[in-house]
C-alpha cells in the first residue's frame, strides 16, 4: 500500500477552531500522529501514537495524518517532516491558529506583526524587548517559563505599549483580558496563553550604521572610531542571534554598535571603570537597545559567568 502523509492544523485543540477538512481528513487516516491534549476529538478506532513519535512513520505505509496544534506553518513540526522525509508528497491542512485568534480578539491584522514563541524555547529578554520596540504588533506563544507575567514584567521599562493576553483560546474557559502591562505583571495564567503587545511609539533607527557624533560622549573615556568599528563588525561576520563579548567596552561603542546592526543579538559589555560602565549604559539607553548587558567588572571576574561567544556565522551559498 502507498503511502501518504497529511500534516494537519487541529486550531487552538478544540473543536470550535477544527476545520471540516481536518475532520474529514481525520476519518479518512489509517494512523494518526498526535499530542495526547489532542486525542480527544481524534475519531473512536482510530490507530493514535504520540506525535514525538514520527520517526515511526518509517514503518507505516496507507494514510498517515500528522496533527499538529494552531497552523502547520508556524512554529509545528512540519520543517522537521519535510527534512525527514524529503522524497514524500506531503499534503498541507492549514488550521486555525492562536495567533490569528488573539488578533482577531484584538481586531488587528497579522501581516505585518512580529512572531515570537517562547513555548518550548529559547527567547531572551533583550530579543523580546528589542522586536516590541521595532514594531507596532509583537504577538508572543507563552508557556509556563515565558509567560504574560514574564513578558509584562520585562515591559516595565518601555512606556505607551499595551496587551492583550488571549488563554485556554476556542476552550469554556477561554479568556482575553486587555490592558497595561502593570496590569498583569506576576499575575498566573494558564500554560496556553498568548499575548500580543502593541507599541504606540516605535523605534525606526534613522541609519544603519552609527556615525561618531551620535554616541554620547566623556572626554576621559575612550571610543572607537566609526571607520575601526565597520571593519570590526565586518571581519567578524557574526550571527545575527549570536552571543558577543565586548572586553573593555569604554564608551560601550562597539557593543552599540553591534545591538544596533543586530537587535537579536546577545552582547555581555565588560568595563571595569564605573564611569565607562554609565556611559555604556547610556548609550545603549539612547538608542533603546536591550539586548546589552553591562558588567562592571574586571574581565577576568566577569568571563567565567558569562554565556560562551558565537563562532562566525555560516557562509552563504
Amino acid at each position: 500500500m502507498a503511502r501518504e502523509i497529511v500534516i494537519a492544523g487541529a486550531g487552538t485543540g478544540t473543536l470550535r477552531h477544527l476545520t471540516p477538512e481536518v475532520q474529514e481528513a481525520m476519518n479518512d487516516a489509517d494512523i494518526i500522529f498526535a499530542d495526547k491534549r489532542l486525542h480527544g476529538f481524534i475519531p473512536a478506532g482510530k490507530r493514535v501514537n504520540d506525535i514525538m513519535n514520527y520517526a515511526e512513520i518509517d514503518r507505516e505505509d496507507g494514510k498517515i495524518l500528522l496533527l499538529v496544534s494552531g497552523d502547520p506553518g508556524i512554529f509545528s513540526l512540519m520543517p522537521v517532516i519535510r527534512r525527514r522525509f524529503p522524497n514524500e508528497n506531503i499534503t498541507v491542512l492549514p488550521g486555525i491558529s492562536s495567533l490569528q485568534v488573539i488578533c482577531a480578539k484584538a481586531g488587528e491584522t497579522w501581516h505585518n506583526a512580529a512572531i515570537l514563541s517562547g513555548h518550548g524555547r529559547t527567547l531572551s529578554a533583550g530579543k523580546f524587548l528589542n522586536t516590541v520596540e521595532r514594531n507596532r504588533i509583537t504577538v508572543l506563544f507563552c508557556d509556563s517559563n515565558i509567560s504574560p507575567s514574564w513578558a509584562c514584567e520585562k515591559l516595565s521599562c518601555m512606556s505607551d505599549v499595551d496587551v492583550v493576553i488571549g488563554s485556554c483560546l476556542g476552550s469554556d474557559d477561554e479568556c482575553v483580558i486587555r490592558g497595561s502591562h502593570e496590569d498583569f505583571a506576576g499575575k498566573i495564567f494558564p500554560e496556553l496563553s498568548i499575548c500580543l503587545v502593541r507599541n504606540n511609539n516605535i523605534y525606526i533607527p534613522e541609519r544603519i550604521h552609527l556615525r561618531d557624533k551620535d554616541f554620547l560622549r566623556e572626554k576621559d573615556i575612550v571610543m572607537t572610531n566609526e571607520a575601526v568599528r565597520s571593519v570590526i563588525i565586518s571581519r567578524l561576520e557574526m550571527k545575527s542571534d549570536g552571543v558577543f563579548w565586548d572586553i573593555g567596552a569604554g564608551s560601550g561603542s562597539i557593543s552599540v554598535s553591534i545591538g544596533h546592526e543586530l537587535p537579536y543579538s546577545d552582547i555581555h559589555a565588560v568595563e571595569c571603570s564605573p564611569k565607562a560602565a554609565n556611559l555604556t549604559s547610556r548609550n545603549a539607553a539612547r538608542f533603546r537597545l536591550h539586548n546589552i548587558t553591562v558588567h562592571n567588572s574586571r574581565a577576568v571576574d566577569a568571563i567565567a559567568s558569562l554565556p560562551e561567544p558565537s563562532g562566525r556565522a555560516a557562509p552563504s551559498e
